[in-house]
């Protein structure tokens, strides 16, 4: 579930739909939580529902350390990519805000941190875009997006949470124990998943058709 202060909007004709706030949300603020209603759908289900179904499977969910691929129910599935993304996940079932987020602006998060099974052109614009997101990029800038999750995990007990009653019991220990000592964080690594074997299972499909 996405952060109630949010809204969806148009971002232009290119990019197409974005999540934007509407009041400021603070650094430290959970963003997003997987919850009850989120889909986890196996490599066989996503097999069995074939290419009707392929295309939007494919733009709107990402595959999780398991290879299920994870379907949001709701508007954070329209969270757009930045190179300099102001809401990353930790190795947990959450987001947070890695710095304020003012009011009318963009969430947004990395798409290599989403287990990519190829690479694509960014168009994000900030200074350090890197041009071309790649698979690679999640072993690469995992060190920065740790170390941005750590400057902002002491602020979760700090700041409204009004996504709070959906965090995990599990995930709540993992926040008692960052907050008392972030090596203790759980780093965004944990969410790696091995895209060789996605990619190898892919073109099993296309030969089968």
């Amino acid at each position: 579930m996405i952060h109630p202060d949010t809204r969806l909007g148009v971002v232009d004709e290119v990019v197409g739909y974005g999540l934007f706030a509407t009041r400021p949300i603070p650094k430290g603020t959970i963003t997003w939580v997987l919850d009850e209603l989120d889909q986890l759908l196996p490599p066989s289900q996503v097999d069995r529902l074939g290419d009707p179904y392929a295309a939007a499977l494919e733009h709107y969910s990402y595959p999780n350390s398991n290879g299920h691929r994870v379907l949001c129910w709701d508007i954070g599935r329209f969270m757009n990519h930045s190179c300099e993304p102001n809401s990353i996940s930790p190795g947990v079932d959450f987001e947070i805000a890695v710095r304020d987020i003012a009011a009318g602006e963009q969430l947004l998060c990395d798409y290599g941190t989403l287990n990519l099974a190829g690479a694509f052109e960014c168009r994000c614009g900030e200074p350090s875009c890197r041009g071309t997101v790649q698979p690679e990029d999640f072993e690469r800038f995992a060190p920065r997006w740790d170390q941005d999750v750590r400057a902002a995990f002491p602020r979760i007990r700090e700041v409204e949470q009004p996504l709070w009653r959906l965090v995990s019991m599990r995930d709540r220990a993992a926040i008692e124990a960052g907050i008392s000592a972030a090596e203790h964080i759980p780093s965004v690594l944990v969410h790696r998943f091995d895209g060789a074997r996605e990619r190898a299972r892919r073109r099993v499909r296309a030969v089968a058709r």
